[in-house]
């Protein structure tokens, strides 16, 4: 009998302990929007981010007539996705911020907002845009050394 009661003492210890590490996980812990990350992992998240950007400005095939609609809805909530997520990236990098990583985000706004202006190609501005991820790039590495 004692035996049952030490294993039910145990299971209920450790079920304890596994809700308080969810609990913690969950809302005692900074999110990583919070976290201040390092500088190459910031101009990787820049550069997906570019990679996102660009393969939008080569634009998407044409659709039918009668869906146009379906269209820019799904345009404008890849817009505001995208967007969301460049300000998580730029908050969570706040610390990583060179000159060259500034010069980096302008470019990805500028990128951005060419794309809700014209939706045309921006190949041009899209490679001043890798140029400044590049150089940012470098700064990153230089900078973990």
């Amino acid at each position: 009998m004692g035996f049952y009661v030490a294993h039910g003492l145990l299971t209920a210890l450790v079920c304890v302990l596994l809700v308080r590490g969810v609990m913690l996980d969950l809302y005692a812990r900074p999110s990583m929007a919070e976290e201040n990350a390092p500088p190459r992992v910031c101009v990787e998240d820049a550069d997906r981010l570019f990679r996102e950007l660009s393969s939008r400005l080569g634009g998407n095939p044409a659709l039918p007539v009668g869906d146009t609609e379906v269209a820019e809805r799904e345009l404008d909530l890849w817009e505001h996705r995208w967007d969301d997520e460049l300000a998580r990236v730029t908050s969570r990098c706040e610390k990583a911020r060179t000159p060259e990583w500034d010069q980096a985000i302008e470019g990805l706004q500028e990128l951005r907002g060419h794309l809700a202006r014209c939706g045309e190609d921006g190949r041009m501005l899209a490679a001043t845009v890798r140029r400044k991820l590049a150089g940012a790039r470098t700064a990153a590495g230089a900078e973990k050394r």
